[in-house]
């Protein structure tokens, strides 16, 4: 998991290079190579991680509790914030107002 983010960090340079390049092959490119490998290989690694923090009678409830709130309130609100970055309007309502 450590290597894949490391991965991850040292390939943001090449990824944004290609991506100004304004080439479609190479946009393609980096989305093909970029986000299924290095997400594998952070997020691979990181079912048996865990799974193993919690003892066999809480596993399920534990893992899925902590998965599903810190889904529903940060990959929820996620874009809300950038849409009220972008429109610089700081209440999270831009979306709304557009």
């Amino acid at each position: 998991m450590v290597g894949g983010v490391g991965l991850t960090l040292l390939y943001t340079f090449p990824f944004f290079l290609m991506l100004q390049s304004r080439s479609t092959l190479l946009i393609w490119l980096v989305i093909i190579i970029g986000l299924p490998i290095l997400k594998d290989a952070i997020f691979g690694p990181m079912a048996t991680l865990v799974s193993e923090m919690f003892n066999s009678n809480v596993r399920y409830s534990g893992v899925s509790a902590v998965r599903e709130i810190g889904t529903a309130v940060f990959g929820d609100t996620a874009p809300h914030w950038g849409d009220a970055d972008q429109c610089g309007n700081r209440s999270g309502l831009a979306a709304g107002r557009l």
